[in-house]
């Protein structure tokens, strides 16, 4: 707990995390969101069927503007969380596949932009570089 020393070390422990969360996942968003539907849990929706982790529409929409959203999103700006923010967000918010963390904060800020703003690239990206 050297946070309580000085507060940098919060900066240094999440640079370090989120650095290792970039190399155990792809940077590639449209091919992250292609295995997450693939994905099927038996924990979620329905456990006899199992069900994808992204919607139809969600999965349509990134394949059909995949070279516009994956040059959009700035990896880089996954460093501006300090180490409680990031942690939080690991551990509640970014989607897992056979329980590893599978999505980068940015690649879930884009997900939830396309969420919100359906096929409207324009948008999509207005918003993303808003909250990113």
């Amino acid at each position: 707990y050297l946070t309580t020393i000085h507060p940098d070390y919060a900066i240094l422990a999440a640079r370090i995390a989120i650095s290792n969360l970039h190399k155990e996942t792809t940077k590639n968003f449209s091919q992250l969101i292609r295995d997450l539907y693939n994905f099927v849990s038996l924990v979620v929706v329905n456990p006899k069927n199992g069900a994808g982790m992204i919607s139809k529409e969600t999965y349509d929409i990134v394949q059909a503007n995949a070279t516009v959203l994956d040059s959009a999103i700035i990896y880089d700006c996954d460093f501006h969380y300090n180490y409680f923010g990031f942690k939080t967000l690991e551990r509640s918010y970014l989607l897992r596949i056979n329980g590893h963390v599978a999505e980068r904060p940015q690649q879930m800020i884009t997900h939830v932009t396309v969420g919100i703003h359906g096929s409207d690239i324009e948008h999509i990206l207005e918003t993303y570089n808003l909250i990113s």
